[in-house]
């Protein structure tokens, strides 16, 4: 009994073993994939624009959203609470799902600079506003109200949005109202009651800097 006691015995610590290192085989292999896998990218939050969005378009909470993406994937300037675009208007128009950066949305009136105040224009040529950008200088030509001669209304103004594609029909189309594509500058006070005055009479011309 006492021999078929110490067999059984012997058995029973084989078996376990036998566990013991299949065991350990397996979490070897764990720790050997776990190494060589890729470790899962940082994710960061971004405002998002909800849905398609023409240009011109004043965003509201409804219009944006937050979104967590691969951090190596977030464009310069990038956003990330939706309150700092609450208000805002949009430069050109944009896709859903595109990340908004401080370059798709006009300054609010407290970040325009040397007190220059917003100021729309009709440019009587559609394909010359299409290339510019917001932050770029131009002059701004037109018919002086007083003599009718063509002068330089506004120098070195700042654009600050863009006009959209006709199609989008936002603010800033070219076809919204009128001819020619509607922009806005940024100008003393003083040049925004001169550039009023002339684009009653007809759309101006640009000059790029």
């Amino acid at each position: 009994m006492a021999a078929l006691t110490l067999s059984g015995l012997r058995r029973a610590v084989s078996w376990h073993r036998r566990t013991l290192a299949a065991g350990c085989a397996v979490l070897a292999v764990l720790a050997t994939v776990a190494a060589v896998s890729p470790e899962a990218p940082e994710a960061s939050p971004v405002v998002v624009a909800g849905g398609p969005l023409p240009g011109g378009t004043r965003l509201s909470g409804t219009d944006l959203e937050v979104r967590r993406v691969d951090a190596a994937a977030l464009p310069d300037a990038a956003l990330t609470d939706p309150a700092a675009l609450v208000g805002r208007t949009l430069t050109a128009p944009v896709t859903a799902g595109t990340m908004l950066t401080e370059a798709d949305v006009v300054a609010p009136r407290g970040e325009q600079t040397d007190g220059g105040v917003l100021a729309p224009v009709r440019v009587s040529d559609p394909e010359v506003a299409a290339l510019l950008r917001v932050g770029d200088r131009v002059d701004v030509l037109g018919a002086d109200p007083g003599t009718g001669e063509v002068v330089v209304l506004a120098p070195d103004a700042r654009v600050a949005s863009v006009p959209t594609a006709p199609a989008e029909g936002g603010l800033f189309s070219p076809g919204s109202s009128g001819g020619g594509a509607l922009l806005l500058v940024e100008v003393p006070p003083a040049t925004a009651l001169r550039l009023a005055g002339a684009s009653a009479a007809g759309p101006v011309s640009l000059v790029l800097g």
